[in-house]
């Protein structure tokens, strides 16, 4: 092989590593890719182009993964100081902690029925669970009229109050999840559009209403998630700044909170939204049940 040849082939070799950080780094947040310096880039990329004779799809490949692993750096760094500085986790209570699909259509269909309207499937209900309830009857009809709005809310609450706390169902790793970010000294709440009162039910029946420190619901506010008025009412009584909390949700309603309220985000897959509609918001994970949110913490 001649001295330009395994020039060559060394720089090819050294490049491997950048190769395999984007395999690593396509899993990450894009958000926190920091941006190369423009005078670093230009000068990488006439190395590449002297070494590589002008082949443009490999130059960017690696000048794109140079990139990715700065990004791995700083998702780890913003990890560990997440580790270092938590204090609370809020959660979600629908399709976050509990199931509550059924109390819901029963709810939504005796509404509807009431008001002399089509029933909805499960999934169609499924679908509303974590927005308010004016929401809810907008988006179930094509036809319904915002006017009626009000009327769909007075009959939804009739209904839920005879039957949505038993025909909510807590999920079964919760009790145990529970206890396990207590025992790391963290303060727990929940904010979320189901009346308070509906949530401190099912946590009761479960006992496990004592060890969450702060419970705001759809009553407790003005305006509803995704406006992060709940959040930030929760932040104040824990008396913890944004970036010693963490949001647990499992919709993009519950996304779009936690970005507006700056605050990190965790996304439990235990709800009816894909895993790729939350790219966009960057969470910090992505855990397909409930039960691994002690394992991100780790040994705090």
């Amino acid at each position: 092989m001649s001295h330009k040849k395994a020039h060559k082939a060394q720089n090819y070799v050294l490049c491997v590593p950048f190769c395999g950080a984007a395999l690593v780094a396509n899993q990450l947040p894009k958000r926190n890719r920091p941006a190369v310096c423009a005078e670093e880039l230009q000068r990488l990329e006439q190395l590449l182009r002297r070494e590589f004779g002008g082949e443009r799809k490999f130059q960017w490949s690696i000048l794109t993964t140079l990139g990715l692993w700065l990004n791995i750096f700083t998702w780890t760094q913003r990890t560990q100081r997440l580790h270092k500085s938590a204090q609370a986790v809020i959660f979600d209570f629908d399709y976050t902690l509990a199931d509550s699909s059924q109390g819901a259509l029963e709810c939504i269909n005796f509404a509807l029925g009431e008001m002399g309207l089509e029933h909805v499937s499960l999934e169609a209900a499924c679908r509303t669970i974590g927005l308010s309830l004016h929401q809810t009857f907008l988006t179930l009809g094509e036809h319904h009229e915002a006017q009626r709005c009000d009327e769909f809310h007075r009959l939804f609450v009739q209904r839920a109050d005879e039957v949505m706390s038993r025909l909510t169902v807590l999920y079964e790793p919760v009790p145990a999840m529970v206890d396990a970010l207590r025992e790391r000294g963290l303060q727990l709440g929940i904010v979320s559009t189901k009346y308070r009162r509906r949530i401190q039910q099912v946590l009761e029946r479960e006992a496990l209403l004592h060890r969450f420190d702060v419970v705001i619901g759809g009553e407790d506010v003005a305006q509803h998630k995704p406006h992060p008025e709940g959040l930030l009412e929760a932040m104040q009584r824990l008396e913890c700044s944004p970036d010693s909390v963490v949001y647990v949700g499992d919709s993009v309603v519950d996304a779009e909170l936690a970005e507006r309220a700056g605050v990190p985000l965790i996304v439990v897959l235990s709800g009816v939204t894909p895993r790729e509609d939350f790219d966009v918001y960057e969470p910090m994970a992505v855990l397909d049940s409930i039960a691994d949110l002690p394992g991100f913490f780790g040994n705090l």
